[in-house]
This record gives C-alpha cells, sequence and structure tokens, in this order.
C-alpha cells in the first residue's frame, strides 16, 4: 500500500503520517476501560448499549493488548474483566506490547464516584500508590475526574474537553462556521420544531431521516425515521433529547436523489495537542445496514491512499480541519472521523458523519496493524460463535493451520479480544487479519471461517 509521508496544511500543525504508528504518549498511564461511563453517565442510552452489546462486560480488556502502544511507560489497566488467560499467554508472545499491569473492578464496588463496599478503597489505594502519573479512560466525566482526585492523579483530558469534543451538534456548528459541507437538516428542538423539519425533508424526497442526540456511540444514541407510514416522533426514545436539541437529517441512500455508490471512510487521529496532531490512518468502515460498526479494511478497496487522488486529498483536507478544531476542544489521545463519500449527479460528495473522540473500534486494530505492518494491510472483524470451545483450542486450531499471527511472521490473524460465557465457552471475538499485501489479507479473512470447526457470522462492535 502507497503511504504519505509527513506534510503540513494550510501551514497548520497537522501531521499526515498515513500508515504509520504516530508519536503517542512517552509516558505510563492508569486507564480506566469501563464502557459503562462512554455516555458520560446517560443511564439510559448505558442500558439500551449493556442490552444490545454482547460481552458487554468484557468490553475493556481489548485495551490490553494496545495500552503500552498508546502510553509508553508502565502502565495499568482497570477493567471489569481480566482478558482470558490464553490471551494474556498469546500477546505475551508478541514483541513491543508492554503489555500492562491489569485490577479486576468489582460488582458492586460503586464505580469511580464512591463506595458501596470496601472495594472501592481498594481500587483507590492501588491506583494511589502506581508509578503512573496519568490517569485516563475511554472518556473522562465526573467519576474519573472523582478518581483522580481521590488518589492524586492528573487527567489526560477533562470532562469538559472530552465531552466537547464529542459534541455531534457542536461539530456540525463548526462545520458550517468551517465551510464545510454537512447533510441537509439540522438541530432542532423536540415538538413543532423537529416535525416541520422531518416534514421538509421528506418533501425534498428523503425517504428516511436520522435523529442523533448530541452524544452517541456504536449506533447508540440514534434513531431512524422512516417516512413509508406518517413520522411518529413522539415515539422516539426520551434519551435522544437529554441535552434538548437533537440533529435531524434526512438520510442518504442510493437511488435517492441522484445518489449512487455511497463509501464510509474513518480517519484516524491522534491528538498530543496543538502542535501535536496527526492523521495515522484511513479505513473504510464494514457497516451493517442500520449503519452500524462492524469492522473496518485498509486500504479502502474503492480509492487508493495517494496524494492526488482525489478522495484521499479532500479526506485529508476535511479531517485537517476538524482535527484543529478538536485540539482546540482541549481534547488529548486518538479517534476517528467518520465520512460519507458518495456519487452525486456526476460528482463525489465528502461529507464528516461525526468524531469519536476516544479511543475507537478502529483505534484497537489500527494500533496495532501499524505496529505490526506498518504502511501494510489489515482487516478488523467481529464475529459470534455458533458452537462449543475454549479460548486455548481456538488459538491451538489457528496455529495448527499456520494461520495465527506469531513471532516472525508478516502474515496471520491476530484475535485483538475474545468473549466466553460462563462456561468459558467462546461467544464473540474481535478478529484482526494482517498482511503486507490487500489480496492476501482478503484470502486470511475469506479463510477463516472455514478453517473452524463450528460456525461464525459477523456482528456488531
Amino acid at each position: 500500500m502507497s503511504a504519505m509521508g509527513s506534510q503540513k496544511l494550510d501551514e497548520e500543525p497537522v501531521r499526515v503520517g498515513i500508515g504509520e504508528i504516530p508519536a503517542l504518549w512517552n509516558h505510563g498511564a492508569v486507564f480506566l476501560a469501563n464502557i459503562d461511563r462512554i455516555f458520560y453517565g446517560d443511564e439510559d442510552k448505558t442500558a439500551h448499549l449493556r442490552t444490545n452489546v454482547t460481552g458487554f462486560s468484557s468490553y475493556g480488556a481489548r485495551m490490553f493488548p494496545i495500552l503500552g502502544l498508546l502510553y509508553q511507560g508502565q502502565n495499568l489497566l482497570l477493567l471489569n474483566e481480566k482478558p482470558e488467560k490464553a490471551m494474556r499467554e498469546y500477546f505475551a508472545t508478541l514483541p513491543g506490547l508492554n503489555l500492562p499491569e491489569t485490577f479486576a473492578l468489582q460488582a458492586g464496588d460503586g464505580g469511580p464516584s464512591g463506595p458501596q463496599s470496601g472495594n472501592f478503597s481498594k481500587l483507590v489505594e492501588y491506583v494511589r500508590v502506581h508509578s503512573a502519573e496519568i490517569l485516563d479512560g475511554y472518556v473522562t466525566d465526573p467519576e474519573l475526574e472523582n478518581l483522580a482526585r481521590a488518589t492524586g492523579k492528573r487527567l489526560t483530558n477533562s470532562f469538559e474537553s472530552s465531552r466537547t469534543a464529542n459534541d455531534k451538534i457542536l461539530l456540525t456548528r463548526q462545520l458550517h462556521k468551517e465551510g464545510l459541507p454537512s447533510f441537509d437538516g439540522g438541530e432542532v428542538t423536540p415538538g413543532p420544531d423537529l416535525e416541520s423539519l422531518l416534514a421538509r425533508l421528506k418533501a425534498r424526497g428523503y425517504r428516511k431521516a436520522i435523529v442523533r442526540s448530541a452524544l452517541g456511540a456504536s449506533g447508540f444514541g440514534m434513531a431512524i425515521i422512516d417516512f413509508s407510514s406518517p413520522p411518529q416522533p413522539e415515539a422516539l426514545p426520551a434519551f435522544l433529547f437529554r441535552e434538548t436539541r437533537v440533529l435531524c437529517q434526512g438520510w442518504v441512500e442510493v437511488g435517492i436523489q441522484g445518489v449512487g455508490r455511497i463509501l464510509s471512510p474513518s480517519v484516524q487521529f491522534f491528538s498530543g495537542g496543538p502542535e501535536r496532531v496527526t492523521l495515522f490512518d484511513i479505513t473504510e468502515q464494514l457497516l451493517s445496514r442500520q449503519s452500524v460498526h462492524e469492522g473496518n479494511i485498509v486500504p479502502p478497496p474503492d480509492f487508493p491512499l495517494v496524494p492526488g487522488n482525489p478522495v484521499f486529498d479532500e479526506l485529508i483536507r476535511q479531517a485537517g480541519i476538524v482535527c484543529r478544531w478538536v485540539a482546540a476542544t482541549g481534547y488529548r489521545g486518538t479517534g476517528s472521523i467518520d465520512f460519507l463519500v458518495y456519487d452525486q449527479g456526476g460528482r463525489v460528495v465528502i461529507k464528516v458523519c461525526e468524531v469519536n473522540a476516544r479511543v475507537t473500534g478502529a483505534t484497537y486494530p489500527s494500533l496495532l496493524a501499524r505496529h505490526f505492518q506498518p504502511h501494510g494491510a489489515w482487516i478488523m472483524r467481529n464475529y459470534t460463535f455458533e458452537g462449543c470451545a475454549h479460548t486455548h483450542a481456538f488459538l491451538n486450531t489457528l496455529s495448527a493451520r499456520k494461520l495465527l499471527f506469531e513471532p516472525g511472521r508478516e502474515a496471520g490473524i491476530l484475535p485483538i479480544n475474545v468473549i466466553t460465557d460462563s462456561g468459558g465457552y467462546l461467544r464473540k471475538a474481535q478478529i484482526l487479519f494482517l498482511s503486507p499485501h490487500p489480496e492476501d489479507c482478503r484470502a486470511l479473512s475469506d479463510q477463516f471461517p472455514r478453517v473452524l470447526p463450528y460456525g461464525c457470522v459477523h456482528d456488531r462492535d
């Protein structure tokens, strides 16, 4: 895959190093991998997430192989469930990962905000004496701020900067300010304003509209309204209107308003401050019919990652503008800028969908891929399994077929995380396929389901 070297955009300090792992943090951290907090304490959205995501409590184990790439010092990972023993042993064989110490959060400890048992005091003391001076998490919310105060650690982000950088309404306002293209529709309040906008979108020929709250992730915090029957905005979940105003936009789909092929690229970035912003990977998102993230592929199959390609150049231009705004909010860390690219009336349209200023579903595979295979190809897919196998047996099957990514190999299958049931049997996994060559990477992805003695199907993130 071709790669682009370093450059400045409009004389602003945004570095472009597609295919290269960026210069990240050169110190250690304590990282709270508690997906419960991703909606900043909104319990209704969190309950919706918990109900619909397989292995919710095991999600944080994805941080285990990448934390030492993100923070290059002595690290402590706080998570609900520790990674499977077989996975810890497997990652220990791979060079350069700098695996963290782990601490399992106990049920009933009340989280970082306050104890309901003695577990919280144990957590505070464990964090307080750890050598890392920095505290980070998927997001920074009041609970993480409380933990920082209780332990004397410094936060990578404040609650304000973390929340602002993830606010879809504030992003849309910034897109308008910068003169960047945006989707048909706008921000409205519930009631007559929303009903009026829905009527206008239907009159313009849209078959559907999407209503999004200011804060959301992985398809949660949004709802699609189908105009094939009379819209009923009053039936939308109340949690969409937690921040009072929502985004309501026309749903872009093939065959509507002259729209042809639709692509969903995502630009991966790192913000270390105004002088340390890097764009380091571009993926094509693999989405469900409901536009829910199921995986990523690099390089995108439909356009080359080379300067001079109009899609690549425009993605870089818009991503640079958005990243400067993200850095200005005070946010520090990794993130993704998701785009929609589509043909319409003989031209290519490129629009920013959203920013996820956190470790995202694309961060894990991208950092691992760029660590082991700079400038190479990779695919990440989520799978659920239809059979009974323990993690050791799963890894042994791949190893016996010489498919498991192991030391000395430049291509192979690297499981990022596995989720098991109460009997220890495999239920779900995030699988990374690595190769220097895109065609070999796709071949690995095609071969994976066929070598297993049990069934597997693609799943959401």
